[in-house]
């Protein structure tokens, strides 16, 4: 008995350690192997691109696309995943044809229940003239219509015109509605605008008022030592975690100007900044003359999340840094 008993929980040891290293496995492989991605796109007057993701030798892959309409594939193993069944495209088909039958068609059908009817009609008023020999009162009844035709034909004419001139009226007196409408709604636009910009030039007076009012905080913050040395780490780790995103092949170039060349000249000092940095792997090429903005490039690289944990880690493991982000969040 004893001897099953052991057998038993030898097993269930051995269960329970292939599943724990079949998690530290996932875990390793999530945390070491890279992500990798490519961009390919271009700009001249229309948007085209497309982005690739793969993750552990392809096993896992995204593929989206824009060319005039977005398009996202993702297989897992070369298969095809988040597909529609054919049973749900079908539905969908039925439901986006779904149109009444055309006009001829229902014509159709209400012509040839027509002669069944008149049939019918014949065959009941033989029998009346074969129970009743008298005359039918129908004729004399017909021909009263026909001498009254005329008239009801001139009553149609004079509602006809009566009508019309009403028409007329009521579209005069939608189209002065319409007109009375929009220059409301223009009114209301100004007003709204006019409103906007009484508001966001108090908040930008109320936001220097507390700039100034803070100063002084501000500048003790920056002289506390165990500050600056948060801020040295946060620059640091921020500089690694460009490195571990930013692509590590590819070619872009971009051309850009606009009809002021003062503004086009401040872009181009402001991108000054951060063109050490990408200057492998893109070329500026400014115009002062006139209004342009194209391009094109493709891009390769990898992310590795292992990566991106340990900057996070060195982030929270310092005390002064919990504090501010705290308050940040608060």
């Amino acid at each position: 008995m004893l001897h099953i008993i052991l057998l038993i929980l030898k097993i269930i040891g051995i269960i329970l350690l292939v599943i724990l290293g079949l998690l530290l496995t996932i875990v390793l492989l999530v945390l070491l192997v890279p992500v990798r991605y490519q961009l390919k796109g271009s700009y001249y007057g229309e948007l085209k691109g497309r982005t690739k993701i793969t993750w552990l030798l392809h096993i896992l892959s995204v593929t989206a696309a824009y060319d005039g309409e977005p398009s996202i594939v993702i297989r897992l193993f070369g298969f095809r995943i988040l597909k529609p069944s054919r049973a749900e495209e079908e539905d969908m088909l039925v439901q986006a044809m779904e149109v009444l039958p055309p006009e001829g068609e229902q014509a159709g059908k209400i012509i040839a229940k027509e002669p069944i009817n008149k049939e019918l009609a014949n065959g009941k008023s033989i029998n009346e003239q074969a129970t009743n020999k008298e005359p039918t009162i129908k004729e004399s009844a017909k021909e009263e219509t026909i001498n009254k035709e005329p008239i009801k034909e001139d009553s149609t004419r004079h509602k006809s015109a009566e009508d019309k001139t009403e028409q007329n009226k009521s579209s005069s007196a939608q189209s002065d509605n319409k007109i009375f409408t929009w220059l409301t709604s223009i009114v209301n636009k100004i007003k709204s605008i006019l409103l906007k910009l009484k508001f966001s030039f108090q908040n930008i007076c109320d936001r220097l008022r507390t700039i100034n009012e803070k100063k002084e905080e501000i500048q003790l913050w920056i002289a506390d030592k165990e500050n600056q040395k948060t801020i040295k780490l946060m620059i640091r780790q921020v500089k690694k975690l460009v490195r571990a995103i930013a692509p590590r092949k590819g070619k872009g170039t971009l051309t850009f100007g606009f009809d002021d060349p003062y503004l086009t000249g401040q872009i181009l000092t402001g991108a000054s900044l951060i063109y050490p940095f990408v200057h492998k792997h893109l070329d500026l090429y400014p115009v002062f003359d006139r209004q342009v903005l194209e391009g094109e490039g493709w891009f390769k690289g990898r992310i590795r999340f292992g990566t991106l944990v340990i900057i996070g880690g060195r982030l929270l493991l310092n005390r002064n840094f919990r504090v501010l982000l705290k308050k940040w969040m608060g």
